[in-house]
């Protein structure tokens, strides 16, 4: 269920960041910083971003 809803909050802000029309570079801004805590929290907390930080540290 975590997964879920992080991945939900990932993609919420991801969509929010291209199709919200911002009348502001401070709108811009947060709608980026809410992006970035999202896509940290999804990687750090799910099972598939785990998997690809394991897969990121395997390359090298």
């Amino acid at each position: 269920m975590k997964d879920i809803i992080l991945l939900l909050f990932l993609l919420g802000s991801g969509i929010n960041l291209i199709v919200a029309d911002q009348a502001s570079d401070f709108a811009k801004c947060v709608y980026l910083l809410l992006f970035l805590v999202a896509n940290a929290l999804w990687t750090v907390f799910t099972k598939q971003g785990k998997r690809l930080v394991k897969l990121m540290e395997d390359y090298n």
